[in-house]
């Protein structure tokens, strides 16, 4: 992506006067009316606000703006503050952080997930907060909580510009977003004034998350025996572990007890289908490592007994070059162990087996299916 010959960066966000309840719904976002909007200028280096009354200046520095940045603008933002502008804000140059993440995963994540694994804070509040804020005249407290968000979005950015990728927070761990936000037609000029010390805890950020991201691989190649005395890495990981903070040594201890699981399973599978039966799928006796809902539980196991199909959304732990992590399948189940389904899935056309706790939605369908005479596990 490349910007015009426009000078000015603009972040933006803007909180509502009502509540989707209050409109009908998510359909009529121009119903919602506009609160406060606040932006940060990159040209000047200032955060600025706009009640209603004074969207009008909005207008004049949105149309000069060489671009626009900010989380779900091109389906919220721009509908809600449309009625206020002489010109259509969908021909706005822009930058969409949200959707450019929903691009690469296939599903939305929240600016709270974003910025949490991505910066290491999160968000004061809600837009229900911020309407409360309104509609009891404490304007001074809307303004700080708008420009929090913006503040976010625009540390979001200088990461992403600055690393080459940002973060969010899934059901399993953390997940890293490739993104190239480079702009050197205006980050080249005077302007790079914006990296102060305000943002120094950004590039702080980024130190950690490379060193999180080395241990963690060093720690995988090392219980893989891959790891020799010539490399010298033990002293690397003995070095890294000096540099990081207590909190995350736990993590990427336990994420790599969960990525040694994973290949003992994946092992496991290889080495059990050697005979190439098809319908031959093994059974596991992993200890399991996480918690499922009973619920979620209790309902698979119902559509397990009466053979009837079922559809989710499910997250992978990896995924194939150009798919989404998320993804909708049609497994009919053929058996329930230790948290895991294990079942034909009709997407692949092959078993798979899939946790129980990365299942994000599901319905059973009024489908049913048989499961083959000549299917087997280690243990039948």
């Amino acid at each position: 992506m490349s910007i015009t010959n426009k000078k000015d960066i603009i972040v933006l966000d803007l909180e509502t006067q009502k509540s989707f309840q209050e409109v009908g719904g998510r359909h009529n976002l121009e119903k919602l009316r506009v609160s406060l909007a606040g932006i940060y200028s990159f040209g000047q280096d200032r955060f600025m606000t706009f009640l209603e009354d004074e969207l009008g200046k909005l207008n004049k520095i949105l149309q000069e703006a060489g671009l626009v940045v900010g989380f779900n603008t091109r389906k919220f933002d721009y509908f809600v503050l449309a009625p206020y502008l002489t010109f259509d804000p969908r021909t706005l140059p822009s930058l969409d952080i949200m959707q450019e993440i929903e691009q690469q995963v296939g599903h939305r994540v929240s600016l709270q997930s974003v910025a949490l694994a991505t910066l290491g804070y999160g968000k004061s509040g809600d837009g229900l907060e911020a309407i409360r804020l309104f509609r009891q005249g404490r304007l001074e407290e809307l303004k700080k909580y708008c420009l929090d968000d913006v503040k976010i979005t625009r540390d979001i950015l200088n990461v992403g510009r600055q690393n080459g990728r940002i973060y969010f927070d899934s059901n399993y761990g953390k997940k890293s977003v490739m993104v190239n936000w480079q702009f050197p037609e205006f980050f080249s000029s005077a302007s790079t004034k914006t990296q102060n010390k305000e943002t120094e805890h950004v590039e702080l950020k980024l130190d950690t998350f490379e060193l999180i991201d080395m241990y963690q691989s060093l720690l995988v190649r090392e219980a893989i025996g891959e790891l020799t005395e010539n490399d010298d890495e033990s002293g690397v990981i003995e070095k890294i572990k000096e540099l990081m903070a207590e909190e995350h040594l736990e993590y990427c201890q336990q994420r790599t007890k969960e990525v040694i699981n994973a290949l003992e399973i994946r092992i496991a599978e290889l080495y059990n289908k050697r005979n190439s039966n098809d319908n031959y799928y093994p059974r596991y006796r992993s200890k399991k490592h996480f918690t499922v809902d009973e619920t979620l539980e209790k309902d698979i196991t119902k559509a397990f007994e009466q053979k009837k199909r079922l559809e989710m959304d499910y997250e992978s732990a990896a995924t194939r070059a150009g798919e989404a992590f998320l993804k909708k399948r049609q497994v009919d189940i053929y058996e329930i162990n230790g948290g895991y389904v294990i079942g034909f899935c009709h997407l692949r056309q092959a078993m798979r087996n899939f946790r129980m706790d990365r299942i994000v939605n599901f319905k059973i369908l009024d489908i049913k299916y048989r499961i083959p005479k000549d299917w087997q596990n280690l243990e039948s």
